[in-house]
């Protein structure tokens, strides 16, 4: 037997919920970042010295493995 998830997530506690959500938008904003780079034909490394940050922070928004945007 299946369950749908938007019935699973219906269960989850409120602030479970707010942190899927946050993490969907996460997803989102790394994956718009990247698809800009790759449309100006930049590189992380570039994007990153332009942000004033390092490559391997462009490289975690990017595949929003574990960001804190603040």
């Amino acid at each position: 037997m299946s369950t749908e998830w938007k019935t699973l997530r219906a269960e989850l506690p409120e602030d479970v919920r707010a942190r899927l959500d946050m993490k969907r938008q996460e997803r989102r904003l790394g994956k718009a970042l990247a698809e800009v780079r790759k449309a100006m034909d930049a590189t992380q490394h570039e994007v990153a010295a332009r942000a004033a940050m390092t490559q391997n922070t462009v490289s975690k928004i990017e595949s929003a493995d574990d960001v804190l945007l603040s």
